[in-house]
């Protein structure tokens, strides 16, 4: 074949910001805008590497104050712990669980505070300290992983959301439906804490989902024009219901370590 004759570098050029081949760069597409959160996407080593079509690096380029830091366990991460040892800020980390709490409830709990005249809460004090909120980047597998194993991500409260969403990931089997991805996580973080009262209406947040479908139809048209994906060959998806149950089985032991810690 053609590009089995040409350097690898030739045949596939990328773009250095958006890490996507030149001809489908997104660059020119991206609005970036000031959101009122600061965004850390904790990007699994694997995403980082494998993924070229991962949201999170997208929701960055989006995102003005937001930072991307690459890891697999953040225990001793200079930057990671810095932000959690700053008491100038407060911190939450998008993750779902039993003991995770929503806009909706952190409004209710300081709307009771401000009632009873009570310092009993302790929830986030924004916008009188700057909030930053911790977003996984990877695999529903690699997430509990990286939470397993980074003792300090364990400490930070968790937040998720009020409602289900389902997600427009269509060039992605996901393992739940009402499973996002990472930069749709984040618009919809911002759209709650906005039906919240918690930052005030803001309409550029729009920009994350205009890029990420975007970068969906561009996936769609490149599979219909080489056939189908991976994942519509029987023989294919059969293997893939195999690991994905026994992903299940690991994230349902994972779960239960994070929850009960020793």
């Amino acid at each position: 074949m053609l590009k089995d004759c040409i350097p690898q570098e030739k045949y596939r050029e990328e773009c250095p910001v958006c890490r996507r081949a030149k001809k489908h760069c997104l660059c020119r597409y991206i609005k970036q805008f000031d959101n009122p959160f600061h965004f850390v996407i904790l990007m699994s080593v694997a995403e980082a590497k494998y993924q070229r079509t991962g949201s999170g690096r997208l929701a960055h380029l989006t995102l003005k104050n937001s930072e991307i830091i690459t890891g697999n366990d953040f225990t001793e991460d200079r930057r990671v712990n810095e932000i959690i040892n700053d008491e100038k800020t407060d911190k939450l980390i998008l993750y779902p669980g039993k003991n995770a709490v929503t806009f909706a409830r952190l409004k209710a709990a300081r709307t009771e505070c401000i009632k009873t005249d009570s310092s009993a809460y302790k929830g986030i004090s924004y916008p009188e300290k700057p909030l930053y909120i911790f977003v996984i980047d990877g695999t529903w597998r690699g997430a509990r992983s990286m939470m397993f194993h980074s003792q300090n991500l364990k400490k930070l409260q968790c937040i998720s959301f009020e409602h289900s969403y389902l997600s427009n990931f269509r060039i992605k089997r996901q393992p739940e439906k009402h499973c996002v991805s990472t930069i749709e996580s984040i618009y919809y973080l911002l759209k709650e804490a906005e039906e919240n009262g918690i930052i005030p209406q803001c309409g550029e947040k729009e920009a994350l989902l205009d890029i990420f479908n975007r970068m969906v139809e561009i996936q769609l048209g490149y599979s219909r024009q080489h056939h189908h994906r991976r994942e519509d060959n029987p023989k294919v998806r059969e293997k893939l219901l195999r690991k994905e149950e026994l992903r299940r089985q690991k994230a349902a032991a994972a779960d239960k370590a994070v929850n009960n810690p020793e």
